[in-house]
């Protein structure tokens, strides 16, 4: 009996372990990728947004598969290996264990206030954004808008745990001491 009971301790024990390793950042393939992040303030959402997904505008990606998806974390959410064009975000999903899968999806032929563009490798904040609620449980009808807070430094301070040992850590702690007053 203690034999089964230390084998599923130890089960989820190491699933807890690559599940956190999940949302850790990786280094550059090459070096022209970049580090993109931002933030989504869910307060008002059914859920968090534990993936977000941008789409890639231009140039055409060689793939033919103009999206790509980031781990979120309490809000922040990064994409570690960019290459150069222009973005925007497509949407977001979350998931709650009392109210089920969400999926957020933005215009994405219209302007939604989430573009970006990346011209040279590096950092690079997206912004802060804030989900508004403007429907009901069963109606979900939503916008999302610019904020200010968390500040570009803050944001980094959240993501620094997520870059020990990369490349990125480094440029993190740089760009930091440049934000700082």
């Amino acid at each position: 009996m203690n034999f089964k009971r230390s084998i599923s301790i130890s089960m989820a024990l190491a699933l807890l372990l690559v599940a956190g390793c999940a949302a850790h950042m990786r280094n550059p393939k090459e070096q022209t990728r970049s580090l993109a992040y931002g933030y989504i303030d869910m307060s008002d959402a059914p859920t968090e947004a534990d993936v977000v997904i941008i789409r890639q505008q231009q140039p055409k990606p060689e793939n033919n598969n103009p999206y790509r998806k980031a781990k979120g974390v309490s809000g922040v959410f990064w994409f570690d290996q960019l290459t150069p064009g222009s973005y925007q975000i497509a949407g977001f999903r979350g998931d709650s264990f009392w109210r089920g899968k969400y999926e957020y999806f933005l215009p994405e032929l219209e302007e939604n206030g989430t573009q970006f563009t990346i011209n040279t490798p590096g950092l690079h904040f997206i912004g802060s954004f804030k989900f508004n609620n403007k429907g009901s449980y069963f109606n979900l009808k939503f916008d999302v808008g610019k904020t200010t807070t968390p500040s570009e430094g803050e944001l980094l301070g959240r993501l620094l745990p997520y870059s020990v040992g990369t490349q990125w850590e480094q440029m993190i702690r740089q760009r930091m001491l440049e934000l700082k007053p």
